[in-house]
């Protein structure tokens, strides 16, 4: 018995392809509808109404579908749209209107990618090829199918993935290259194992049987049959065993069990679904077998009877091919049509049942065809390893983005130590220093406590002599006469006012000491100091002053600062001079290019350097003797920009220059 099956079933995206619900559902939707309100309800029970009518009222399930189609663009709802439109197109093809079919599902898909649904444009690819399918037109039907895989792969969807093998499998299965479809059978099942849809695992199992059939490994094909038929009765898909069950009688050796098993099966498809396309397979088979029987029966009444049942039978799946527009399962038909009219002595109408398989059959399976076919699958195969390339290169350039955010790690970590052992390096070297602030501070805190001893020292002395007349006055009244009393106020009265300069000096010099406090500069006529000075020191006995300022200049600083120092100056000359006879100072201002010098000179005994250590050396501390003088001398000068030098200071005088 010739083994090849002329047309497989395809499964789909669609419910109504797979599920065939009785009259009574039916009749729960109309009742249904009946009391729905809102247009969206109408348009969802118009759609399961026609798929609750698909195999058992082919016209009805037009009337729900365009019912359903028409309200669902009145209310421009375009996901229902595209499923109404695929429903159509899937009982269109299954009616042989191809042409009709291919416009609304084009319609459906054009829908969904606008929208953006991944889901149905698979589900549409796959529609539109089964329909290309079954007009036989081979490279059309695996161009949509590889375009369904390839989003199928994409978004990883393995129900989808199961269901295109399934189509793809059939369509090679039909162009009679059983090895790939073998390998798309494969993956069918191991896709529909993946997601667990046992409807899936069935269509693998029932299409590599098929193909194990057409390449003579019939113990194989038992197998994966027989595997399909478990499927069918544990999960309650009875059309389906319907389906299973005549492709196993289809290899049997014995042509009785054969029969047996198609007319089993034969029975489930009156009863369930006496339209469609398997039951067409199932009187192909029959019309195969009963020529097989009509072979081996030796009783011309036997032979007679199996031949007129195998016409019968062909005559039906002829009449379903014509009226589906199924080309390639007509030839097929034809075929056998032309053994059986051959068999009862018909040669002329065997002729033409020859010419019409041989036709169709050239037409279907050309070698250009085949090559047309051959180049889709191979250019999908290009793209799956470019895709793979592409990939490889995008773990490469991660892999290369890793390697140099390591290295920005490594180098980020070496900056991070270096700057740690900066940071050490120069800690140790702020605490060298702060050692040595601490060592300094330490010896500027001895120095100031002599330095708070020299001027209690200074200070007390006038207070000292002033207690000591109030208490000589207290004691003795009477004692001292009026010239006496007079001179011990004037000296008490010039200690006093001597104890008032220095404690102005030393509260000048303390605010002199404060960090951000600064002098308040101006011009300052050098005149008012001489005039100052000799004011002040008016009283002094036994020595001669002497002001020269011929160019009439002045000085930019601060007047109480120079005043301050000038002041120490000529009190430092006066001590100096009060064991020489006819003492003379002289203060003397002059300018030489862009800087005014003021000095100051006496004819005494001249100075040492251990007494004018405190002028230059910030360290330098003080006797009792030495007082206070040098050092605000010092300081003042510092804070208005004033040098102090000594030009000379030997035994026949001292003289110090200022310079501005």
């Amino acid at each position: 018995m010739d083994c090849k099956k002329g047309w497989l079933i395809f499964l789909f995206c669609c419910t109504s392809v797979i599920a065939f619900p009785q009259r009574s559902k039916v009749d729960s939707l109309l009742r249904v509808l009946s009391v729905a309100q809102s247009d969206t309800d109408k348009v969802k029970i118009y759609g399961s109404l026609a798929t609750a009518c698909y195999a058992i009222k082919p016209d009805s399930f037009f009337i729900f579908c365009h019912k359903g189609l028409d309200l669902a663009r009145q209310i421009d709802w375009k996901q229902q749209v595209a499923k109404l439109d695929a429903k159509l197109g899937d009982m269109l093809t299954d009616t042989g209107n191809y042409a009709l079919a291919l416009k609304y599902e084009e319609e459906g898909l054009a829908i969904n990618k606008a929208i953006g649904s991944t889901t149905e444009t698979i589900n549409n690819y796959c529609d539109i090829g089964r329909t290309y399918d079954f007009k036989s037109d081979f490279v059309k039907s695996s161009e949509y199918f590889f375009k369904a895989m390839s989003m199928a792969e994409q978004i990883n969807d393995h129900e989808k993935m199961a269901l295109i093998g399934t189509n793809l499998t059939a369509c090679f299965c039909n162009q009679q290259d059983y090895k790939k479809a073998e390998k798309y059978g494969l993956v069918t099942l191991r896709e529909g194992q993946l997601c667990g849809v046992q409807v899936h695992i069935y269509k693998a199992c029932l299409l590599l049987g098929f193909i194990r059939t057409n390449l003579g490994d019939t113990a194989a094909a038992t197998d994966y049959f027989e595997k399909a038929i478990a499927v069918c009765r544990k999960s309650g898909l009875t059309l389906n065993e319907a389906e299973a069950v005549t492709n196993l009688a289809r290899i049997q050796k014995d042509a009785g069990k054969t029969l047996a098993l198609l007319l089993q099966a034969r029975s489930i498809y009156d009863r369930l679904s006496p339209g469609s396309f398997d039951s067409m397979d199932n009187w192909l088979s029959l019309g195969e077998t009963y020529i097989s029987l009509y072979k081996s029966a030796t009783q011309k009444r036997k032979r007679d009877e199996y031949l007129d049942k195998a016409g019968t039978c062909l005559e039906q799946f002829m009449k379903k091919c014509k009226v589906s527009n199924n080309i390639n399962s007509y030839s097929d038909g034809a075929k056998l049509m032309a053994t059986v009219a051959a068999y009862k002595g018909d040669y002329r109408k065997a002729y033409e049942y020859n010419n019409i398989f041989y036709t169709i059959n050239d037409s279907i399976f050309s070698q250009a065809n085949k090559n047309k076919i051959a180049g889709i699958e191979s250019q999908r195969a290009i793209d799956l390893k470019n895709k793979e390339i592409e990939n490889k290169q995008l773990q490469i350039g991660n892999q290369q983005k890793k390697m140099w955010l390591l290295i920005s790690f490594v180098i980020f970590l070496t900056a991070v130590g270096v700057l740690l052992y900066r940071q050490s390096l120069v800690r140790k070297k702020n605490n060298t220093v702060l050692l040595q602030l601490n060592s300094e501070l330490d010896e500027a805190n001895k120095i100031k406590a002599k330095f708070f001893g020299i001027l209690s020292h200074d200070l007390r002395s006038p207070v000292a002599s002033l207690i000591n007349f109030l208490q000589l006055q207290k004691r003795k009244p009477g004692q001292m006469s009026e010239a006496q009393v007079a001179e011990h106020e004037n000296k008490i009265a010039a200690s006093a006012k001597s104890l008032l300069e220095t404690m102005e000096t030393m509260l000048l010099w303390s605010k002199g000491q404060m960090e951000y406090f600064k002098p308040e500069k101006s011009m300052v006529p050098v005149n008012d100091l001489f005039a100052y000075l000799g004011h002040f020191f008016v009283n002094t006995e036994n020595i001669a002053f002497e002001f020269l300022n011929n160019d009439n200049l002045s000085v930019f600083t601060d007047e109480q600062y120079l005043k301050t120092i000038m002041h120490n100056l000529t009190a430092n000359a006066i001590n100096a001079l009060r064991q020489v006879s006819g003492g003379r100072i002289a203060w003397k201002a002059w300018k030489d290019k862009d800087k005014i010098f003021l000095s100051i000179t006496d004819n005494g005994a001249g100075v040492g350097n251990e007494q004018l250590k405190a002028l230059y050396d910030e360290t330098a501390g003080s006797g009792a003797r030495q007082g206070l003088g040098l050092h605000i001398i010092r300081d003042l000068a510092r804070a208005v920009g004033c040098t102090v030098s000594l030009q000379y200071g030997n035994a026949t005088g001292t003289e110090f220059i200022l310079s501005f």
